[in-house]
């Protein structure tokens, strides 16, 4: 662990920190937010990552330790060095700064914090602890809510804002989920993981977020053992097949629906028209595209010849990498691509090379998670408020079980 502020002295200051980022834990899986400006969003974790990154820097500077910090992955900086540089071709620069904002809250202010404050290992499992506690509560939510007739089925979102939000959060956490159960080794933990993993996909009702988690759970199945891979299948289908039709809100035909070609069995979806001008603005701005953040401001003059939607498109079911193609260019898709394989690589790398069915459980369900927020991807764009913190709590966890010695990054039982 050399070569790292010492954030962890006795005192008043660290204490102080623990707390903050247990509670930028706790509150960072939600959408609710306070609008400050003419479509611009304070949610309520912002102030507290700012609050704690003040007092953190505070504890850095007065250990004098500002020379050992080690930033962020590169591909991540580089990945908002583009986003910069596409303000350039911005329409409206407010939305750029903010998206910018956001990116820069994520991808380095809440990197930062966890990677240097997760040094110890009783400090690593009470966060991994808490992570894991908080998820579960809002998947429980969300069984409330689907269990509650008079909300509709777009409504079904647990803390988030629409379904396919809640899709993106439940892609990022119940393969982890999935993942710690298949090498805990006690029958409690799996026992807990299996509840959660159960609801979970019971009360997801994007089709793009299902698809992505079930994918995620066959690759991880696979990886574990074959017989394991065939179980799941035999589970997974099985569920598909005789089990969601039966559900109280039908799940298959609303999963069906989410995602389909043609929703209405004559007209291509709205969802994929927008799919063709997103690619002709990417076509039409391959360098920079039309700025980060200005993705709505000019989607709808690249429809050309194509219908214009007679509905308003679903809100968060547009393609991921199409949005930040055609707002940050070919260069940005690319570094996002980079961001995601190169964790992914690296999680699986940690997968290999450990022994501890503990710590090998925690880093194929960090694989897991990435796997199905990128399939996820195809169908919402997932890098928003609520989704961007579980993220970067997920990238930091990848990075410091690489610097963890394995007898000491153990989960607890």
């Amino acid at each position: 662990m050399a070569n790292r502020p010492d954030i962890s002295a006795d005192g008043w200051l660290p204490r102080v920190i623990d707390a903050g980022l247990l509670l930028v834990l706790v509150a960072a899986p939600t959408q609710f937010s306070f609008e400050v400006a003419d479509k611009v969003y304070l949610s309520i974790v912002d102030p507290l990552i700012w609050g704690v990154a003040a007092l953190w820097g505070i504890q850095v500077l007065r250990a004098r330790a500002i020379t050992q910090i080690r930033p962020p992955p590169l591909v991540l900086l580089l990945f908002i060095a583009m986003g910069v540089l596409s303000v350039l071709r911005s329409t409206q620069v407010m939305a750029s700064v903010k998206d910018l904002f956001q990116l820069t809250e994520y991808f380095i202010a809440v990197y930062l914090l966890f990677f240097h404050h997760l040094d110890r290992p009783q400090r690593l499992r009470r966060f991994i602890t808490t992570f894991l506690a908080v998820s579960a509560i809002v998947v429980f939510t969300g069984l409330l809510q689907y269990a509650a007739e008079p909300i509709e089925d777009f409504r079904v979102r647990g803390t988030f804002g629409n379904r396919n939000v809640f899709g993106g959060f439940l892609a990022l956490i119940l393969p982890l989920f999935f993942g710690i159960m298949l090498h805990a080794p006690g029958k409690w933990m799996r026992a807990c993981c299996l509840t959660v993993i159960v609801f979970g996909l019971g009360i997801t009702l994007s089709g793009g977020s299902f698809i992505a988690i079930v994918l995620a759970f066959a690759v991880l199945a696979l990886i574990r053992h074959m017989a394991a891979f065939i179980t799941c299948c035999i589970v997974l289908c099985s569920v598909i097949v005789f089990l969601l039709p039966e559900l109280p809100r039908a799940n298959y035909d609303l999963l069906f629906e989410s995602i389909a070609l043609y929703p209405d069995g004559a007209e291509v979806g709205n969802r994929y028209t927008e799919w063709q001008a997103a690619a002709v603005m990417t076509e039409e701005n391959p360098l920079l595209g039309v700025g980060i953040g200005n993705y709505q401001a000019n989607i709808g003059q690249y429809y050309g010849s194509l219908p214009s939607p007679a509905v308003k498109l679903e809100d968060d079911s547009q393609n991921m990498y199409l949005v930040v193609a055609s707002t940050m260019g070919l260069p940005g898709l690319a570094l996002l691509l980079a961001v995601l394989i190169s964790h992914a690589g690296s999680a699986a790398a940690l997968y290999w090379r450990s022994t501890d069915d503990r710590r090998r459980g925690l880093s194929l369900g960090l694989l897991g998670s990435i796997i199905a927020f990128s399939l996820n991807g195809v169908w919402t764009p997932l890098l928003v408020r609520g989704i961007g913190v579980p993220l970067a709590f997920v990238f930091v966890l990848i990075a410091v079980l690489g610097r963890v010695p394995a007898a000491e990054a153990e989960q607890p039982n």
